[in-house]
């Protein structure tokens, strides 16, 4: 019992060290229990692996280096028919018994080795651990003139309980740290793929402006030459829309690369109104979509703002009340103070949104309200930049009534505001 305690400790000492778990078994039998000792493993397609050979004798440690290249059934030893029956084999001598005998002397590298290393008795244990059978445990003596009696097959049967559970647990670490390592591993390659898409996305929209500011200046060319040809004018107009729509989009895709690779949003920050920006904002959204009911209430107050960011903000927060709204149905938006802030407010009739969902709003790739599609778009990511670049807040509340966003604002920059 005191050797199954010092077993114990010795093979836990280090459970996440599969090999050192292996050479601790083997430094601790050998020679306290046999003078030599084999460990074979169960290979993943069931056949037998020997892992370990160890041998009192140093000298004789080379033979038991080779013999764990062999294959595990070799002299008279047959690990193999341990682990598929699951019963441990005793041999008090094997001088006396004819099959032993003649296993150990027939002819091949595998009986010679053992010869060589002494094998007067031995005994077969297997290992097994949460139900299953992980290899098999040989203990065997030679020189030394001791000799396993059937009295100790349940001391080494003990002993192999206790090996089979620290080698499982040093395999399971093992195979966790290397899932954890893959996981890693795969985390870093996302992480690489995702920042090399976002340059990506910068470095393509920052080549596209030349070109559609070529395409821009051509169609006004185009419109001053048209005369009074509706014919030719409205296809030039559609033309001057699509391509003032392409650039606001180029301009979110440059806002979000900057956001999101840690450079920012810039801020070119003077004295303006938000009650003015924001009636620009609804006068321009008005005259892209007269069929869309707009509604404003909109208290005019100075403080320090970037005029065209904060124009963004009102445009991006009423588009997207018109595109996730109730068809049709009117969008409110309200501009008034709050004690020292700022409140910009943006409403919207429709279904309810689930409040789990409300922190995805504001990812590039966001679940909508509606059936959970997606919404491919950067407008709300956008908003909440540009507010925090602001030193604000933005929040939503849903419910049975519609949708507001809340844009919270101080009329200063803070200390920490860019």
């Amino acid at each position: 019992m005191h050797f199954l305690y010092r077993a114990t400790s010795t093979l836990f000492a280090d459970p996440g060290d599969y090999g050192r778990t292996l050479d601790s078994l083997g430094r601790l039998v050998v020679p306290e229990v046999c003078d030599w000792c084999a460990v074979d493993l169960t290979c993943d397609d069931g056949s037998l692996a020997r892992v370990a050979v160890h041998h009192a004798d140093p000298a004789r440690q080379p033979l038991a280096d080779e013999l764990r290249g062999l294959p595990p059934a070799t002299g008279p030893l047959d690990p193999e028919a341990v682990v598929a029956t699951g019963q441990a084999e005793v041999a008090t001598a094997v001088e006396s018994d004819p099959d032993l005998g003649a296993a150990r002397d027939r002819p091949g590298r595998g009986a010679e080795l053992v010869r060589r290393l002494g094998i007067a008795s031995f005994v077969i244990v297997p290992l097994a651990a949460r139900g299953h059978r992980l290899g098999a445990l040989t203990l065997a003596t030679g020189d030394s003139g001791r000799r396993f009696r059937p009295a100790d097959l349940r001391f080494a049967e003990e002993l192999a309980a206790r090996c089979a559970l620290a080698l499982d647990n040093a395999r399971l670490f093992r195979d966790a740290e290397e899932a954890r390592r893959l996981a890693e591993q795969s985390a870093l390659a996302q992480e690489d793929a995702a920042r090399f898409g976002e340059q990506l996305l910068g470095i393509v929209s920052h080549d596209l402006r030349s070109p559609l500011a070529a395409i821009q200046a051509s169609t006004q060319l185009a419109l001053k030459r048209a005369g009074e040809d509706e014919g030719l004018l409205r296809p030039l107009r559609r033309a001057g829309s699509a391509a003032g729509r392409m650039g606001r989009m180029i301009e979110d895709l440059l806002d979000f690369t900057r956001a999101r690779l840690g450079g920012g949003i810039p801020l070119r920050r003077r004295e303006a109104d938000l009650g003015k920006i924001a009636r620009y904002a609804v006068e321009e959204a008005q005259a892209a979509f007269p069929e869309h009911p707009l509604s404003h209430r909109l208290h005019y107050g100075k403080g320090s703002y970037d005029p065209d960011r904060m124009g963004q903000v009102v445009q991006n927060l009423i588009a997207n009340a018109m595109q996730h709204g109730a068809p049709r149905a009117p969008v409110a938006v309200d501009v008034r103070p709050d004690g020292e802030h700022m409140l910009l407010e943006v409403s919207n009739q429709g279904p309810p949104i689930a409040p789990e969902r409300i922190s995805e709003l504001f990812e590039p790739f966001g679940i909508t309200a509606r059936a959970g599609a997606r919404r491919p778009g950067f407008g709300l990511f956008i908003v909440q930049e540009i507010v925090r670049a602001h030193g604000g807040t933005v929040a939503v509340r849903s419910g049975a009534d519609g949708t507001t966003f809340t844009v919270r604002l101080p009329p200063r920059p803070s200390r920490t505001a860019g």
